[in-house]
């Protein structure tokens, strides 16, 4: 056989009676699952041995059914149409094709009623709906399988990004004595092996592994919404966490105040943009002077006390309807944008605090005209330490 040579015709499962002296006969089944047919299809073709083993049950109520059901339509294989398709294939999301089996198929016993109605439920679309024949066969006879359908992986391929419970061994009206995987580190085969120690019992234990296979249903229910929730809290989380630093850096804090007077246009300006630069100016024209520009990025520590400085004055809370319009004296404008919140302010200039007295808002005008001082000392202070021309003797 050549590498990738097509396989001709299809996959069967093996019955056979199994005599055993001084016990009641057992049947056993040898299945292989195709693997290129997607949930749908084997969901189909368990099906069918479900129904088969259902029939012969009260004459062989004792059964094993062994075998690799391909049952990896999941994970990284949702990216191949070749492995994964159909229906199921992304609408799933968040479920194995092992947790599908036992929610939807296994959980469902013959007991339960004439057809599968889990099975009908499933929000299918009108031409993918399971025919009446197909959820009558979709019922558990008593199959029971001991190993964890999510914890217990028989293959993994592709560095674990492939991983999934392909193998079963499902008994019915056996008693597990012990139960344990071989060839944990696959180097007999690609393939763990599970290997069951048995016994007969009586009928029971059909009824007792029924409510164990439901149990498991439903606690993959409860794991998998506890996982969504955890998703949603985490995406949740990362959002806000993004927003909180969009905002953030969205911060800035700028502030103009100048005047026209006997050397020309004269002002001071500084800016400290959400990246954490400053850029300073200062205009005098004072003996045709000429001006200064510089501009450094400010240390996290800085902008931290900038920001504190602004949330301590208060004066986002100020509202400038009452100060002075700019007048031929000059103007002094400031405008901050910090937290989601942003303020623009423009009043006429204020060369002391005397400024503020005789104003229909003296207390708003004290805040604007105390908190420029701080900025004032604080940014001439950084410029002064970082652009000193003449050293400090």
């Amino acid at each position: 056989m050549r590498l990738g040579e097509p396989r001709l015709g299809a996959r069967v499962t093996l019955a056979a009676e199994i005599r055993v002296p001084r016990r009641p006969a057992v049947l056993a089944y040898s299945a292989h699952f195709e693997c290129f047919a997607g949930i749908a299809g084997r969901a189909a073709q368990l099906c069918d041995l479900l129904q088969d083993s259902s029939a012969c049950v009260p004459e062989l109520p004792h059964q094993l059914v062994f075998g690799d059901f391909n049952t990896f339509a999941h994970s990284l294989a949702r990216l191949s149409p070749r492995y994964a398709h159909g229906w199921h294939r992304f609408r799933n999301l968040g479920m194995s094709e092992a947790e599908w089996w036992v929610e939807n198929v296994l959980a469902w016993s013959v007991d339960d009623g004439p057809v599968n109605l889990r099975l009908a439920a499933e929000p299918l679309p009108d031409h993918l709906r399971p025919s009446r024949e197909v959820l009558r066969a979709a019922r558990n006879p008593g199959w029971w399988d001991p190993f964890d359908p999510v914890r217990d992986i028989t293959i993994s391929n592709h560095c674990g990004w492939m991983s999934a419970k392909a193998d079963w061994a499902f008994v019915r009206q056996f008693r597990v004595v012990r139960h344990w995987m071989a060839n944990r580190d696959f180097t007999a085969s690609d393939h763990r092996c599970l290997v069951l120690e048995v016994e007969h019992a009586h009928a029971d234990t059909v009824a007792e592994h029924m409510l164990a296979t439901k149990r498991v249903a439903r606690e993959l229910q409860v794991k998998r919404a506890s996982r969504l929730w955890t998703w949603c809290s985490l995406a949740a989380a990362a959002a806000l966490s993004w927003a909180a630093f969009t905002v953030a850096r969205r911060s800035s804090i700028s502030r103009i105040t100048g005047h026209r007077g006997r050397y020309g246009h004269e002002f001071f300006r500084f800016e400290i943009d959400n990246q954490g630069y400053l850029k300073y100016a200062n205009n005098s024209n004072y003996r045709r002077d000429s001006i200064i520009h510089k501009s450094l990025r400010l240390s996290p520590t800085l902008v931290a006390e900038f920001k504190r400085i602004v949330d301590d004055s208060e004066i986002m809370a100020e509202d400038s309807t009452l100060w002075p319009r700019r007048d031929e004296n000059g103007r002094l404008q400031l405008d901050i944008s910090l937290n989601g919140k942003s303020i623009s302010f423009e009043t006429a200039k204020i060369s002391s605090l005397a400024d503020t007295v005789d104003t229909q808002d003296p207390e708003g005008l004290r805040v604007l005209y105390y908190l420029i001082q701080d900025f004032k000392c604080l940014i001439l202070s950084i410029i002064s330490l970082h652009f000193k021309i003449k050293p400090i003797a």
